[in-house]
């Protein structure tokens, strides 16, 4: 009990040196990687562990699971866990105005139920990688989805779907205002920055209206001035965009002293847990719907590299005429990828191997067969291609010469 009120007792002396503009995003980290923790442990392991990186276990855990031992002579890092008294609780339980025993409700002595776990705090040592040695650690996962320049459309398009308001872009102002909030209260976002800096700034407003939201689910911080506001949504923002593996750079935490120093400290916590809970909710929505995004844009792939075989007629009589065009505007497309392939890497005798792997990957072997066996075919006439070629031709499927359907698909 000593031991867990003399740490108790550190949290808020550690918070005070944690919240300041260079240590505070080292405490967003912690908090991001172990959010299950809490508040107070988030402060124990960030003061106590200034290494970036974090990859806590007890010494049992380190040994037998994954097999390192710890240094000697390494301060262990202090944590605060929940653990299940195994002993009986059986004991009388006192009544409210005397030191005896209380009476049941058939006058007999009430005890205490026997054997019932009771959750008790305790100190709990814990050591970093960095403070361990011997099997190497498998790899640890890549982030599935970093929010690069390559993921920006899959990001903002995910970003917008969730935000409980419209997300609109636009220019306005002199260019460094990054976005407003519109008298109808929708978010407008300043167009022409970055894609970072247009995803950190999606993730800002994004975030305020989501404390918004959520916050009235939660237990509110107090007070909601406009600094605590300003401080929770920058936080939960940069968590999302730490989480995406974005950087670290643009962020604002340079009133977080001053603003830690007008707080009282369950006010500060309570608003830190909110951070906390907003946050992963946010990251698990964002994953989710960066995935259903990327998903719809390999469906789209997918059905962009299929062939369309049957004819006009048919796809105007069943309401196909769009996938019916596309597929046609994809087969001139892959048409003049072809012919321009064979006139880079073509020598009048061989045709070059590196020619055909780019317009495989853009359209698919299953559109090059289709575009190369209609080509083939409409110009059966033509004494240079081989009677194989031309056997081989006949042997691809939904070629069609009656309704003019090669030449409306470019595939003439």
């Amino acid at each position: 009990a000593q031991k867990l009120r003399h740490w108790m007792g550190k949290i808020p002396g550690y918070t005070k040196e944690l919240f300041t503009p260079e240590r505070f995003p080292h405490f967003l980290d912690v908090m991001l990687q172990y959010s299950k923790y809490g508040f107070d442990n988030a402060v124990l392991i960030a003061a106590q562990c200034r290494e970036k990186e974090i990859a806590l276990a007890d010494r049992g855990m380190w040994e037998k699971k994954y097999g390192r031992q710890v240094k000697d002579g390494g301060a262990g890092i202090q944590v605060i866990v929940p653990v299940k008294n195994k002993k009986k609780d059986v004991r009388e339980k006192a009544g409210s105005e005397t030191k005896n025993p209380a009476s049941g409700p058939d006058g007999k002595t009430d005890v205490g139920q026997a054997g019932a776990a009771v959750l008790r705090l305790h100190v709990h040592t814990v050591y970093n990688v960095s403070q361990t040695e011997g099997r190497p650690l498998p790899e640890r996962p890549v982030c599935e989805m970093p929010a690069d320049a390559d993921h920006f459309d899959i990001f903002i398009k995910a970003i917008t779907a969730l935000s409980p308001v419209p997300v609109n872009f636009a220019e306005f102002g002199s260019g460094k205002q990054e976005y407003s909030f519109n008298a109808d209260g929708e978010i407008v976002i300043q167009k022409g920055m970055d894609a970072v800096r247009t995803m950190q700034t999606a993730a800002r407003t994004v975030a305020r209206t989501l404390i918004d939201e959520l916050g009235q689910m939660m237990e509110p911080s107090a007070p909601q001035d406009q600094k605590t506001i300003g401080i929770e949504t920058e936080s939960v923002a940069y968590m999302l965009c730490q989480y995406f593996e974005m950087g670290a750079s643009g962020w604002h935490f340079e009133d977080i002293a001053g603003w830690q120093d007008n707080m009282g400290f369950e006010a500060l916590r309570s608003s830190m847990d909110m951070v906390r809970k907003v946050a992963v909710v946010f990251n698990d929505c964002m994953v989710d719907g960066m995935r259903q995004e990327m998903m719809q844009e390999t469906r789209k792939e997918l059905d962009r590299k299929q062939v369309y075989r049957y004819t006009a007629g048919y796809a105007r009589e069943n309401g196909e005429m769009d996938a019916y065009r596309a597929s046609g505007k994809e087969n001139i497309a892959c048409r003049e990828a072809i012919e321009k392939a064979i006139r880079e890497n073509f020598d009048g005798m061989h045709l070059k191997q590196e020619a055909v792997e780019p317009v495989m990957e853009a359209y698919g072997a299953e559109r090059v067969a289709y575009v190369l066996a209609s080509t083939v075919k409409y110009m059966e006439y033509d004494g240079r291609f081989s009677r194989s070629n031309k056997s081989w031709a006949h042997t691809i499927q939904g070629l069609r010469d009656d309704d003019g359907q090669n030449r409306d698909a470019g595939c003439d």
